[in-house]
Order: structure tokens, then C-alpha cells, then sequence
């Protein structure tokens, strides 16, 4: 049997990994995100005991995710690279900083809000969830994607 695309026995111990706070691997994170939210179809009880545990967000893995997030975007080395692929005109590696970025503002914004980090493809809806968050996220979101020059985007 398998869940997850996961033996159960895997599920239940990556589950125990994101809830001790042991880890904040998104990857991992997301798949605490699909179990919380599954519908179930036909269950030995698995999934209801997950969901029931699930449904309080680790204090731990907050803060893990926080500092993460605070320690990186503080770092000297990201402060005097950020304009660095806009100078040497270097669009590949600006959209990776810019998705790298984004990425870690929204993990920063589901932890503050104490939610699940789902599949980013999902976001437009799954933001809905967020009690606090920017007005307009996905509109910002959206702009620093889109056809904007270079140096208004990293402003954004």
C-alpha cells in the first residue's frame, strides 16, 4: 500500500521529520501540504491520524523556516550580489535569483501564517489561506514575471 507515491511506512516517516521540525526541505513540506488536504477515497486510518496531527503547524519548523529565510535574505554575499546579473546582463540568472526570492518570501508568508507550503503552481488559489499576507500578492508576484525592464523587477 502506498501514499504519496510513497510506501506508508516512508509517508509516516517523513511526516515525523516535518513535524519535529527536523526538516524544511519544500519538497517535503509540500507533501505535508497534499496529506492535510486529502480527500480521502478509502483509508485504514492513516490518513485521518495524519490529518488530525497535521492540523496544528509546528512551532519549531516556524521558526527553522524563519531564520532560514532571514539568515539568507541577510546574508553579505546576497546584499552585494543582488544587482550583479543586471550588470553584466545576465537574464538566466536573474530569473533564477527572482524565483529563488519569491520562493522564499512565500515560504516565509505560510509559515508566518502557520499553513502548509503547497506546489507553487497552486498558489494564485491556495493564497487564499493566508490570513496575512501583501495586498495584491499575486499581482506582485505576477509583475515580477512579466515584461517589466530588468531593474524594475529586482525593485518589485
Amino acid at each position: 500500500m502506498e501514499a504519496g507515491w510513497q510506501p506508508i511506512a516512508v509517508l509516516d516517516a517523513n511526516l515525523q521529520k516535518i513535524l519535529g521540525g527536523e526538516t524544511i526541505e519544500h519538497a517535503l513540506l509540500v507533501l505535508a501540504e497534499v496529506v492535510a488536504h486529502a480527500t480521502m477515497l478509502r483509508s485504514t486510518g492513516a490518513l485521518h491520524s495524519w490529518q488530525a496531527t497535521l492540523a496544528r503547524y509546528p512551532e519549531r519548523l516556524q521558526h527553522r523556516l524563519i531564520d532560514s529565510t532571514i539568515a539568507q535574505w541577510t546574508s553579505p554575499y546576497t546584499v552585494i550580489t543582488r544587482w550583479s546579473p543586471i550588470h553584466r546582463e545576465q537574464p538566466l540568472t536573474l530569473a533564477e535569483d527572482l524565483v529563488r526570492e519569491v520562493q522564499s518570501a512565500l515560504r516565509l508568508l505560510f509559515a508566518l501564517n502557520q499553513e502548509w507550503e503547497p506546489y507553487w503552481k497552486w498558489i494564485a488559489a491556495l493564497s487564499a489561506r493566508l490570513t496575512r499576507q501583501p495586498d495584491q500578492l499575486i499581482a506582485w508576484i505576477t509583475s515580477i514575471f512579466s515584461e517589466a525592464p530588468a531593474r524594475e523587477r529586482l525593485r518589485i
